[in-house]
């Protein structure tokens, strides 16, 4: 399975990728982004997952095929 996190410090909350791939991304407690899984399950998450990595402004999601 792919793996994938996003860099906290690179993070700038646009929230793009919990539109773009809201099964991978939502908000913690503290209202921060954060991942929702370990990695994408299935083809139609891996590629939204990709969608997400190139819609990030602040190129803060690393995903590792």
């Amino acid at each position: 399975m792919a793996k994938y996190e996003i860099l906290p410090e690179r993070c700038v909350q646009t929230a793009n990728c919990v539109e773009v791939a809201p099964s991978l991304f939502g908000f913690d407690d503290d209202d921060v982004v954060s991942t929702l899984k370990e990695g994408p399950e299935g083809t139609d998450e891996q590629e939204a997952l990709k969608n997400a990595v190139r819609g990030c402004p602040a190129v803060a999601i690393v995903y590792d095929e």
